[in-house]
């Protein structure tokens, strides 16, 4: 008795499983890679202007370079009190049609801080729809921030200087006193020198006097470093930018690319696994 012959599965069913579970991928990745570019092309462009400077810790706050030290700057760039100048300045509720409270909370939202790495510097950065703004908002939050710290510098600094001026007074004070004592002693002394309760007090008033020029150096030393030593030092001027900082369109582009072909496999998977039966043949 002959073997029953044996069957091969059907060519076309095979074919059109094939073309099926392709076809699912390739819409699936043409549906998210033209979502992903109609997304791109709608998102608003923004522009983004960029300034570097560098900041040296204060002596009189007792400052030093630390982590905490940047932190606190950045905290100190985007503080009311510094945005507040830079709204005002810029008419930029008028400009954006919101109160200034509102207008502060958008500039908060748009201007950026972080230390370059390696570095005592400090970037600020601000991202807008118009680039002309962008650069305008660094340049005059830089100019805000700079006038609050060397506002802070100079209060702290015109103090110190007030408290020094007065002991030099007190000083002076002391010194006539002493100089009196001495020629006092001079006089009943006959001039003798080398007596000694006259050197006693000639060495006190020397003391004193010593002190007082030592007092008097450090008040013209002070206003000398004051005047020409900046805490802080701009390294880069903000700019206009020339192309749009985001989208990135490539980038984007490239996920839309990339998660389509992702969930076109997902799709096709899941469309063999739950409907495989009633598609007969697969690849």
């Amino acid at each position: 008795m002959n073997p029953p012959p044996i069957s091969s599965p059907p060519a076309k069913s095979s074919s059109r499983g094939c073309l099926l579970y392709s076809g699912i991928v390739i819409v699936t990745f043409l549906l998210m890679f033209l979502t992903a570019a109609v997304i791109t092309y709608v998102m608003p462009k923004k522009y983004e202007s960029s300034l570097i400077y560098q900041v040296r810790p204060s002596p009189r706050l007792l400052q030093t370079i630390t982590p905490q030290f940047f932190a606190t700057e950045f905290e100190v760039i985007k503080a009311n009190m510094t945005l507040k100048p830079v709204v005002q300045r810029l008419d930029l509720a008028k400009k954006w049609n919101m109160t200034e409270e509102d207008a502060i909370a958008v500039l908060r939202g748009i201007v950026s801080s972080q230390n370059i790495h390696g570095t005592d510097l400090i970037e600020i950065k601000v991202r807008h729809t118009d680039p002309v703004q962008a650069r305008d908002i660094a340049k005059e939050v830089f100019d805000s921030y700079k006038k609050r710290r060397e506002d802070k510098e100079r209060e702290m600094f015109e103090d110190s200087l007030k408290e020094l001026e007065k002991a030099i007074v007190d000083q002076e004070v002391v010194v006539e006193e002493k100089r009196k004592q001495r020629d006092n002693l001079l006089t009943r002394s006959n001039g003798n020198t080398s007596d000694p309760t006259v050197l006693e007090v000639q060495k006190e008033f020397e003391t004193q006097m010593a002190l007082l020029e030592k007092m008097r150096e450090k008040s013209g030393t002070d206003r000398l470093i004051h005047r020409h030593i900046s805490i802080i030092e701009l390294h880069e001027e903000p700019f206009v930018p020339r192309y749009p900082s985001s989208p990135n369109v490539k980038l984007n582009l490239i996920l839309g690319a990339t998660l389509g072909l992702l969930f076109g496999l997902l799709m096709a998977l899941f469309v063999r696994v739950v409907f495989g039966r009633r598609i007969s043949g697969c690849c």
